[in-house]
């Protein structure tokens, strides 16, 4: 795929869940709602999301010292994102 169609479909996507990449940048520049799934790299999802800098729909998930030792598995964002109303019928 080349990276004019990735970023078409993340332009046009009813939400994204990546890793933090560059389609989390993208999609943040086209206001595309985003889940970041934090892998170990990041040992704290608040200091990951005061560096962000976007204020539209943006919601993470990772470690967090003292409160979570492991990353999230991609069920657990699933369920997040139902519990938040993330998710639209069609897409659950």
């Amino acid at each position: 795929m080349s990276l004019r169609q990735t970023f078409s479909l993340l332009a046009t996507a009813e939400l994204v869940m990546t890793n933090s990449s560059m389609a989390l940048h993208a999609a943040a520049a086209f206001s595309t709602p985003a889940l970041a799934l934090l892998g170990s790299g990041f040992v704290s999802q608040q200091q990951h999301d005061a560096q962000w800098g976007y204020d539209q729909a943006y919601l993470s998930l990772g470690q967090e010292w003292g409160e979570r030792d492991r990353p999230y598995t991609p069920d657990e964002a699933i369920a997040s994102l139902q519990r938040q109303q993330w998710l639209t019928t069609a897409a659950q």
